[in-house]
């Protein structure tokens, strides 16, 4: 199992919802399955462990403030249980 990292939209970010969620998957089909049946079809990006720790890296060189909030799903799903779709 590898881990993925899919990232919300910026709308729910200010809502409340993390930045990211972290999703333990075979590939990125299940990975995509598993957030599209936990949260709807409204996020963002999907990065494997290796793409999020070398584009987070250089951003924390940029702006060493910057401490995105990430979660494993099932705990977003616990936090965040409604989907919620882009309007």
């Amino acid at each position: 199992m590898s881990k993925f990292y899919i990232t919300f939209m910026l709308k729910q970010v200010q809502q409340g919802y993390p930045h990211a969620v972290i999703i333990e998957a075979k590939g990125f089909g299940e990975a995509r399955d598993k957030m599209v049946k936990a949260f709807g079809v409204a996020w963002a990006f999907v990065y494997t462990e290796k793409q999020w720790e070398k584009d987070f890296d250089y951003i924390r060189e940029v702006d060493p403030a910057y401490s995105p909030v990430v979660m494993p799903l099932e705990e977003a799903k616990l936090k965040f249980p409604q989907k919620r779709e882009m309007t």
